[in-house]
């Protein structure tokens, strides 16, 4: 299993609630709309990347993973930087109608 979002954000996350509470991380770490089954290559390869740095390596699967992805931050109200934003957007673009 591996989560959409690496576990660290939700823990170091430069939104306006500083730091987040245990219970918070907690509720977030088992959050199944958070874990992802990938196989071990996969989720070697995503380690703790976000959006911008990895992409799921199924073309398919990427609206889902942008649409997944940008839930959670917007569920646990987590940052998104630009380089991110843009990567989020340009994937649901590639998507087949």
């Amino acid at each position: 299993m591996a989560a959409v979002l690496p576990l660290g954000g939700c823990h170091h996350d430069t939104a306006p609630q500083a730091v987040v509470p245990a219970q918070r991380r907690l509720e977030y770490a088992n959050d199944l709309d958070v874990l992802l089954a990938v196989d071990k290559q996969t989720n070697q390869d995503k380690g703790s990347r976000t959006a911008d740095k990895w992409q799921p390596p199924r073309r398919a699967y990427r609206c889902e993973y942008a649409r997944r992805n940008t839930g959670i931050k917007a569920r646990y109200r987590l940052s998104v930087t630009p380089p991110e934003k843009l990567a989020l957007q340009e994937m649901p673009a590639a998507c087949p109608q």
